[in-house]
C-alpha cells in the first residue's frame, strides 16, 4: 500500500482510538468503515498549543459551513 491513513481520538486522558486504513478486514479486531465528507489540517508544536489550535480549527470548520 502505498498511501497509509491514521486517525486518532482522544476521548478520555485514559483511553485513545486509533484508526488505521487498511485493505482487508484484520482478523479479531473491530473493523470499521467511514464514509463521508472530511475536512483536516495539520498543526505542529507543543502539545501545550492544543487548546488554540482546537480553537483555530473550529473557526476554520464553521467558516467552510
Amino acid at each position: 500500500m502505498d498511501d497509509f491513513l491514521l486517525l486518532a481520538c482522544d476521548p478520555s486522558s485514559w483511553k485513545s482510538e486509533l484508526y488505521m486504513s487498511v485493505t482487508t478486514e484484520v482478523p479479531d479486531a473491530e473493523n470499521v468503515t467511514m464514509s463521508g465528507t472530511f475536512l483536516s489540517r495539520v498543526f505542529d508544536g507543543p502539545y501545550k498549543s492544543v487548546p488554540e489550535w482546537i480553537e483555530t480549527m473550529e473557526k476554520y470548520v464553521s467558516e467552510k459551513g
